[in-house]
């Protein structure tokens, strides 16, 4: 029941409003409330990486998903302070172990390309039928980025 409620808070006030505001920002283009926004949805993002990590641990302590709401709703608050300071901590994290995470993401995406031309006829057959199926939809483009060997 708990985890249901906190589904339905966490869809429109910590998903759905900063979409929006994101947006807003976007069109609007100012700087201070995109880099709030952008900041936002780094925290979010690093914050569901570890929430999927953990989870199973997570989901067992008592009220987790209503804390975890919360954090969510405090820190979409425009006036929140939790946001920056989030954002702070995990930069520093993430600028002490930045030539390590370069390192792994060069080899991930030399393995990716090693691999993707055994998975491109599938890739090229889904867009295919997906692009026949849905007239008009979005035809994804194929990665200009991958290098045939």
């Amino acid at each position: 029941m708990g985890s249901t409620i906190s589904t339905l808070l966490r869809i429109p006030i910590c998903y759905a409003f900063p979409s929006y505001m994101t947006f807003k920002s976007i069109r609007t283009k100012h700087p201070q409330a995109q880099k709030a926004w952008l900041q936002y949805w780094a925290v979010v993002s690093v914050l569901l990486v570890l929430e999927f990590l953990l989870g199973i641990v997570l989901f067992r302590i008592p009220g987790y998903n209503l804390f975890f709401t919360t954090m969510f709703i405090r820190m979409a608050w425009p006036q929140s302070t939790l946001t920056p300071k989030m954002f702070n901590l995990i930069a520093q994290k993430v600028a002490e172990n930045e030539s390590t995470v370069d390192e792994m993401l060069r080899r991930l995406e030399a393995t990716a390309n090693h691999h993707y031309p055994k998975i491109e006829p599938y890739v090229n057959r889904a867009q295919d039928l997906f692009s026949k199926q849905q007239p008009g939809a979005y035809n994804f483009p194929r990665s200009e980025a991958v290098k045939k060997d």
